[in-house]
């Protein structure tokens, strides 16, 4: 819908629209021009904002819109895009963690560059290590059209990080764990093959010893049989 002054009613909701009284409180447009100006922190609890920029469609165009985003002691705040397609260069959305606006301007310092994404790139998910971040869309050429994106922000406690290291850890832990003990019985398990090798071997010489003993009797039996009968018969 254009912001056409020829018809009035169209018009009216035209305004509304660029001035953000038809859209949710947590939904933000980076191509708002009055919302982009506001130097004000977001506070992030348990709320999830979409911030979102189509590049057409809006009433007045920005080179630079910055959204500031706040949560509480012991979170960090986590920037999941669901949408994002920037097909002119010229085009930039930036992550800066900064603890307050450092200029008349409103735009944070580029030494507090966190992330920046441009053309080609395609982010997923990414978090921040502060309890603050802002969110800014940059362009070189202003009234350029060829992007859109929608990023779902949110809090994260370190807690339930923290929670997830231990998970793993005690999982590499316990992996760790079962190798050592599959390995020792492994090694227990040869170590008794081998005796029972042994056994078995020596078994099996004293059964041929036993039977080499056996024939040497018998046949020294016989010879001293065969002896006497020939003694015998020469008598």
């Amino acid at each position: 819908m254009h912001c056409d002054l020829k018809r009035p009613l169209f018009f009216i909701l035209c305004i509304l629209r660029d001035s953000q009284l038809l859209y949710p409180e947590n939904l933000l447009y980076m191509d708002d021009y009055g919302r982009c100006q506001d130097p004000t922190f977001f506070e992030v609890v348990d709320d999830v904002y979409v911030i979102s920029a189509k590049g057409s469609g809006q009433m007045f165009s920005t080179k630079r819109c910055s959204l500031r985003f706040r949560t509480k002691a012991n979170q960090h705040l986590c920037v999941e895009f669901k949408h994002f397609q920037i097909d002119d260069c010229s085009v930039h959305f930036n992550l800066f963690q900064e603890k307050w606006p450092v200029n008349l301007h409103m735009e944070p310092d580029d030494v507090y560059l966190y992330r920046g994404y441009s053309c080609g790139d395609a982010p997923e998910t990414v978090c921040s290590t502060a309890t603050n971040l802002t969110l800014q869309l940059y362009k070189r050429i202003i009234h350029v059209q060829e992007y859109s994106f929608s990023v779902e922000l949110s809090s994260k406690s370190d807690h339930d990080e923290r929670w997830v290291i231990v998970g793993v850890i005690s999982g590499l832990l316990l992996t760790v764990i079962l190798v050592i003990v599959v390995c020792r019985c492994r090694k227990k398990n040869r170590q008794i093959c081998e005796v029972f090798r042994r056994r078995q071997n020596e078994d099996h010489l004293h059964d041929t010893s036993l039977f080499s003993y056996r024939q040497h009797t018998v046949l020294k039996t016989r010879e001293q049989l065969i002896i006497g009968t020939i003694r015998v018969s020469e008598i």
